[in-house]
């Protein structure tokens, strides 16, 4: 049944508010705590690269070796003058491994921050990239 997808569901990206940033924010921070929350060892989530951008952005880790460990994988062997992953997105297509450091989640808690979770490391299958780290044909 598509009656429910036949409709644009979502807002012009360009025409967000604060507040809608704010609410999308938290959106990703939920989706973050189920998955967390879920008794499986991995879950695999199928979404657009803006989640996929903004979910590392939230829970970027606070260690500064960690992050640089991060930026070197997420660029997958391209340099460092291509444009810096935290503001980069993800190709098309392209699968990304994340592994998150986090606490026990209680099944009460609908939300987690940075505080509560970060990401530990990141992994490139099947050759996947950052827009800027494509090689141009």
């Amino acid at each position: 049944d598509l009656s429910e997808v036949s409709q644009a569901w979502w807002p012009d990206v360009a025409n967000f508010k604060k507040e809608q940033l704010r609410l999308e924010d938290m959106r990703v921070r939920k989706l973050v705590a189920t998955i967390l929350k879920a008794p499986e060892e991995v879950v695999g989530v199928v979404a657009h690269s803006l989640l996929f951008q903004r979910l590392i952005q939230l829970f970027w880790p606070h260690s500064t070796s960690l992050q640089q460990d991060l930026r070197d994988a997420l660029r997958n062997g391209a340099g460092p003058e291509t444009k810096d992953p935290l503001q980069d997105k993800m190709c098309n297509c392209g699968v990304l491994v994340l592994t998150f450091s986090y606490f026990a989640v209680d099944e009460a808690v609908t939300a987690l921050s940075r505080s509560d979770a970060e990401i530990v490391e990141a992994k490139w299958l099947f050759g996947g990239r950052m827009e800027s780290a494509v090689i141009p044909e």
